[in-house]
C-alpha cells in the first residue's frame, strides 16, 4: 500500500510549491516525515548556525494516507523537488505518493482545464543521516509581530551596511541597526505603536545580535504569511515563526538562528 496525499486547496497547493523555493539555501538535502498528525521537515544550514522546521498538520492536506498507518521518512534533493513544483500551474492541484520501501517518490499536477496538461514526475529518494533535534519550548523575554514584507525591505536595506543584524528592544522601543566600518551604518527605530504586537518583560532590556545573511535569506518567505513572529531571549537562539493558515493551528514554518557572540 502506497502512502498517498493530495493537496487540492490551490492556496495551499501555491503555498506548499513556495515553502521548497528557498529551503536549498539551507540544506541541500532533506528529510520528509510524515506521521499520524502532521507532515514535518528539520534541518540545520551548512554552518551550523540556524534549524529550521516546517510543520503541515494533516488536516491542511485534502488527503493523508499513510501506508498501515505506519510514520514514514524519505529523504529527497530540497533542488530538485523545487524544480519540479515549480512546473506547476495555478491552476493544478498537487498529488504526490511513494511506497515505503521505495525508490521513487510520485508528483502528479492535475486540473479540469483542457488547455493545461496534467503532469507527472519521479523523484529519486535518498538516505539521509540526520537526528531529529528536540529543542524545548522557551519563556521568551520579548515577543514581537510586525508585517513580514516590511522586516523583509528592512534587511535587504541593512545588507548593504554589514553582515550582523543587532536588535535592542526596550519597554518604549525596537532597533535594529547594521553597520561596517567600510559601508557606515543603519539603524531602524521602531515605537511599539508601529509594530502588530509586542511584549516585553517588565523593566527588560535587551540586546542581542545574529547572522543577517541567514535572515535576509528567512525574510524571502515573507510571500507566505502576512506577518512575521520573533520570540527573543538574551543568550538563546532568536526563533521566528510565520503562520501558514490562519483557520489550522499549526500550520507553520520556524526558524531558529544562533546569537553572535562578541569577539
Amino acid at each position: 500500500m502506497s502512502n498517498a496525499f493530495a493537496i487540492t486547496n490551490l492556496q495551499h497547493a501555491d503555498c506548499f510549491s513556495a515553502l521548497f523555493q528557498h529551503v536549498k539555501l539551507f540544506s541541500e538535502h532533506i528529510n520528509l516525515i510524515f506521521d499520524e498528525n502532521k507532515m514535518y521537515i528539520q534541518c540545520m544550514d551548512s554552518s551550523k548556525v540556524s534549524v529550521f522546521e516546517i510543520f503541515l498538520p494533516k488536516e491542511w492536506f485534502d488527503s493523508y494516507e499513510l501506508a498501515d498507518n505506519a510514520s514514514s521518512t524519505i529523504g529527497i534533493s530540497a533542488s530538485m523537488l523545487f524544480k519540479v513544483l515549480n512546473t506547476r500551474d495555478k491552476k493544478q492541484e498537487i498529488m504526490f505518493s511513494f511506497e515505503s520501501e521505495g525508490d521513487s517518490i510520485i508528483i502528479n499536477f492535475q486540473c479540469d482545464d483542457k488547455n493545461t496538461y496534467n503532469k507527472e514526475f519521479a523523484l529519486p529518494l535518498m538516505d539521509i543521516e540526520s537526528e531529529i533535534m528536540n529543542i524545548p519550548e522557551m519563556e521568551s523575554t520579548a515577543d514581537i509581530s510586525l508585517p513580514s514584507v516590511n522586516f523583509a525591505n528592512a534587511v535587504k536595506d541593512m545588507r548593504l551596511f554589514g553582515d550582523t543584524f543587532n536588535l535592542s528592544c526596550d519597554q518604549e522601543n525596537l532597533t535594529m541597526s547594521a553597520n561596517s566600518d567600510e559601508s557606515g551604518k543603519m539603524k531602524l527605530k521602531i515605537t511599539t505603536d508601529d509594530l502588530t504586537s509586542y511584549e516585553i518583560e517588565e523593566d527588560a532590556e535587551l540586546k542581542t545580535s545574529y547572522s543577517l545573511n541567514i535572515l535576509y535569506n528567512i525574510s524571502l518567505y515573507n510571500k507566505l504569511s502576512e506577518f512575521i513572529h520573533f520570540h527573543v531571549k538574551d543568550g538563546f537562539p532568536l526563533k521566528i515563526v510565520y503562520e501558514l493558515d490562519n483557520e489550522i493551528e499549526g500550520a507553520k514554518i520556524a526558524f531558529f538562528i544562533a546569537p553572535k557572540i562578541d569577539e
